[in-house]
Protein backbone atom coordinates (compact mmCIF):
# COMPACT_ATOMS: atom_id res chain seq x y z
CA UNK A 1 0.00 0.00 0.00
CA UNK A 2 1.12 3.27 -1.02
CA UNK A 3 1.71 6.01 1.71
CA UNK A 4 0.71 9.54 0.65
CA UNK A 5 3.01 12.74 0.94
CA UNK A 6 1.40 14.37 4.07
CA UNK A 7 2.01 11.06 5.81
CA UNK A 8 5.02 10.22 4.61
CA UNK A 9 6.75 13.75 5.62
CA UNK A 10 5.10 13.71 9.25
CA UNK A 11 7.20 10.05 9.36
CA UNK A 12 10.32 11.18 8.22
CA UNK A 13 10.15 14.62 10.13
CA UNK A 14 9.42 12.36 13.36
CA UNK A 15 12.37 10.07 12.16
CA UNK A 16 14.68 13.42 11.73
CA UNK A 17 13.88 14.70 15.17
CA UNK A 18 14.63 12.08 16.99
CA UNK A 19 17.97 11.66 14.93
CA UNK A 20 18.58 15.52 15.95
CA UNK A 21 17.30 14.88 19.80
CA UNK A 22 19.71 12.27 20.28
CA UNK A 23 22.23 14.45 18.74
CA UNK A 24 21.96 16.90 21.70
CA UNK A 25 19.42 19.16 19.98
CA UNK A 26 16.13 20.54 21.29
CA UNK A 27 13.34 21.60 19.81
CA UNK A 28 11.85 24.85 19.24
CA UNK A 29 8.85 24.14 17.16
CA UNK A 30 8.06 21.74 14.41
CA UNK A 31 5.90 22.87 11.03
CA UNK A 32 6.16 26.52 11.76
CA UNK A 33 4.46 28.79 9.30
CA UNK A 34 4.75 32.11 8.33
CA UNK A 35 4.24 33.96 5.19
CA UNK A 36 2.91 31.26 3.06
CA UNK A 37 6.22 29.09 4.08
CA UNK A 38 6.83 26.68 6.22
CA UNK A 39 9.57 25.41 8.57
CA UNK A 40 9.70 21.59 8.97
CA UNK A 41 11.85 22.08 12.22
CA UNK A 42 13.71 24.76 14.34
CA UNK A 43 15.83 23.12 16.69
CA UNK A 44 18.66 24.68 19.20
CA UNK A 45 21.92 22.91 18.40
CA UNK A 46 24.29 21.94 21.61
CA UNK A 47 26.38 25.01 20.15
CA UNK A 48 23.31 27.29 20.86
CA UNK A 49 22.79 27.77 17.13
CA UNK A 50 19.36 28.38 16.15
CA UNK A 51 18.87 25.37 13.01
CA UNK A 52 16.28 25.39 10.65
CA UNK A 53 15.63 22.35 9.07
CA UNK A 54 14.01 20.57 5.90
CA UNK A 55 12.92 17.47 5.94
CA UNK A 56 12.98 15.52 3.04
CA UNK A 57 11.34 11.78 3.31
CA UNK A 58 11.87 9.72 0.24
CA UNK A 59 10.44 6.00 -0.27
CA UNK A 60 12.65 5.61 -3.37
CA UNK A 61 15.95 7.09 -4.38
CA UNK A 62 15.74 6.41 -8.11
CA UNK A 63 14.89 9.55 -8.89
CA UNK A 64 16.22 12.64 -7.07
CA UNK A 65 17.76 12.85 -3.89
CA UNK A 66 15.95 14.99 -1.38
CA UNK A 67 18.42 17.91 -1.17
CA UNK A 68 17.90 17.98 -4.73
CA UNK A 69 14.25 19.15 -4.02
CA UNK A 70 15.27 22.08 -1.89
CA UNK A 71 15.98 24.39 -5.14
CA UNK A 72 16.49 27.96 -4.89
CA UNK A 73 12.94 28.94 -4.97
CA UNK A 74 12.38 26.51 -1.90
CA UNK A 75 15.51 28.10 -0.02
CA UNK A 76 14.12 31.40 -0.43
CA UNK A 77 10.65 30.47 1.17
CA UNK A 78 12.57 28.77 4.23
CA UNK A 79 14.55 31.73 4.58
CA UNK A 80 11.96 34.25 4.86
CA UNK A 81 10.14 31.91 6.95
CA UNK A 82 13.30 32.12 9.28
CA UNK A 83 13.40 36.10 9.35
CA UNK A 84 10.31 36.12 9.98
CA UNK A 85 10.87 33.63 13.65
CA UNK A 86 13.90 35.63 14.19
CA UNK A 87 12.21 39.06 14.22
CA UNK A 88 8.91 37.66 16.21
CA UNK A 89 11.35 36.34 18.78
CA UNK A 90 13.75 38.83 18.71
CA UNK A 91 16.69 36.70 18.34
CA UNK A 92 18.54 38.78 15.72
CA UNK A 93 22.19 38.14 17.86
CA UNK A 94 21.63 34.29 17.47
CA UNK A 95 23.94 32.21 15.38
CA UNK A 96 22.09 30.28 12.84
CA UNK A 97 22.06 27.85 10.18
CA UNK A 98 20.24 25.75 7.32
CA UNK A 99 20.45 22.66 6.97
CA UNK A 100 18.18 19.39 5.54
CA UNK A 101 17.72 16.17 6.68
CA UNK A 102 17.23 13.19 4.39
CA UNK A 103 15.45 10.30 5.45
CA UNK A 104 15.07 6.69 3.42
CA UNK A 105 11.80 5.89 5.05
CA UNK A 106 12.12 2.00 4.39
CA UNK A 107 15.13 2.02 6.46
CA UNK A 108 14.92 5.22 8.65
CA UNK A 109 18.27 6.27 7.42
CA UNK A 110 19.26 9.33 7.87
CA UNK A 111 21.79 11.68 6.28
CA UNK A 112 22.35 14.98 7.88
CA UNK A 113 23.54 17.58 5.52
CA UNK A 114 24.47 20.74 8.02
CA UNK A 115 24.94 24.56 6.68
CA UNK A 116 22.93 23.36 3.18
CA UNK A 117 22.54 26.42 2.23
CA UNK A 118 22.94 29.86 3.26
CA UNK A 119 21.13 33.40 2.81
Amino acid sequence: MLIDNRKLGEQGETVALNFLLTKGYTLIDRNYRAMRCEIDLIMKAPNNEIVFVEVKARTNQRYILGRQAVNKSKQLNIIKAAEHFVSENNCYDAFMRFDVIEVDMPSKTVVHIENAFVR
